[in-house]
């Protein structure tokens, strides 16, 4: 994460990932929801920290850290591992969680 956020910082990209070092995960999930053509090729995504091991197993809140803007360079979003299975399974999830909690919030 801290090679992608000094390439975003390098090229000027508006996403650096402010607020990632202060994640205690494991690891993130990188979601593209924009592709950029100017000035260069690159991706505006979203990054989220995985929950810590220690985290409390089943409470929702202690899941995902973010999103974090972070806009990557093409090249290093085509080269990110792809996530497994069970992360992905884990990581919707939360976000579905996330979405109907904010809706009933409402």
């Amino acid at each position: 994460m801290r090679e992608l956020i000094e390439t975003a910082h390098q090229k000027g990209f508006s996403g650096k990932g402010a607020g990632t070092e202060e994640s205690r995960g494991p690891g993130f999930v990188v979601m593209p929801y924009h592709p950029e053509t100017s000035p260069e090729a690159s991706w505006k995504c979203f990054a989220f920290a995985l929950p810590p091991k220690d985290a409390e197993p089943g409470i929702p809140e202690s899941g995902l850290g973010g999103p974090y803007r972070l806009d990557l360079a093409a090249p290093d979003f085509y080269a990110l591992p792809k996530v497994r299975r069970k992360t992905r399974d884990f990581f919707l999830a939360r976000l579905v969680w996330a979405a109907a909690a904010r809706r009933r919030s409402d």
